[in-house]
């Protein structure tokens, strides 16, 4: 007679049984935890390292959520693309930005990495920002450039007239220009050195070829503007044309935009006045 004391799991009690059968309740235990090691590996590999169960999803990730570094970089780039407003040169940062954050928008599998919100975030300021930063310049060109314009208009058309003093006025910087509740004709008049130099504009061969084709005159924009910034000053260089006469008359004007210290108004003076003419180049000798 044998006495088997069973495991605690099966709840077995010391009984007296027979060879055999003590032979059959030792294979039962072996084909149990045969069974429950085959369990365990048929566990393991329908269920992937690191997932666990969930009451609400049936599984819960318990994975290292990837980190992209590039989200971040996007963000701190679109942050500083505030400074695109200062230059031209600084919209490569909103570039590099947006560049940063579409790449950490990648297609990616299992859990959102960490830094895709911060890269979306980047690309909103990238975007914004580059958008000022090109549009806002781009817009002050193009008032700089018809506001010049429309003044080398009015110039002409004010030395057609015969009105040399208010030409000689525009010519000058705003605060060098005599006031408005001033007679400019008694001013020159009365002063040699003014009456000296009106003359001496007055007999200028552009001038003088202007008053020939008279007031009304049409004349167009014979190439596109010119606006730039040299000397801490914008500047703009214009360009009329007329068609009236057998052989096209050509201006070329030279304008300085001045501030207003005080209002911050500005004012249009020209600089330089003459007519355009073809440049003369030789032929090449062979």
């Amino acid at each position: 007679m044998f006495c088997l004391f069973a495991a605690n799991q099966i709840g077995v009690r010391c009984v007296s049984a027979p060879t055999s059968t003590v032979l059959g309740w030792a294979r039962t235990l072996r084909f149990i935890g045969f069974f429950k090691k085959f369990a365990l590996m048929t566990s393991e590999l329908s269920n992937p390292p690191g997932l666990g169960m969930s009451a609400e999803t049936g599984y819960e990730s318990e994975e290292t959520v990837p980190l992209r570094i590039s989200g971040f970089l996007a963000l701190i780039l679109g942050l500083a693309s505030a400074l695109a407003l200062v230059g031209a040169p600084l919209l490569l940062i909103p570039i590099l930005a947006m560049f940063f954050g579409f790449f950490a928008l990648r297609k990616y599998d299992g859990p959102a990495p960490v830094g895709v919100r911060q890269a979306k975030v980047g690309l909103v300021l990238a975007a914004g920002f580059g958008a000022c930063g090109f549009f806002l310049p781009w817009m002050k060109t193009m008032t700089l450039g018809s506001q010049a314009e429309y003044f080398a208009r009015q110039y002409v058309e004010i030395v057609a007239r015969g009105e040399m003093e208010l030409a000689m006025e525009l010519k000058k910087n705003y605060s060098n220009r005599y006031m408005h509740n001033m007679s400019l004709k008694q001013h020159y008049e009365m002063s040699d050195g003014a009456r000296s130099a009106l003359e001496m504009f007055s007999q200028e061969s552009v001038n003088k070829t202007i008053q020939e084709l008279g007031p009304g005159g049409t004349w167009e924009l014979d190439q596109a503007t010119r606006v730039y910034h040299q000397f801490r000053l914008d500047r703009a260089d214009v360009v009329l044309v007329n068609y009236d006469r057998e052989v096209p008359l050509k201006i070329y004007f030279q304008m300085v935009y001045f501030p207003h210290r005080d209002t911050g108004v500005g004012q249009w003076h020209v600089e330089v006045c003459t007519e355009k003419t073809e440049r003369l180049v030789a032929e090449s000798i062979l």
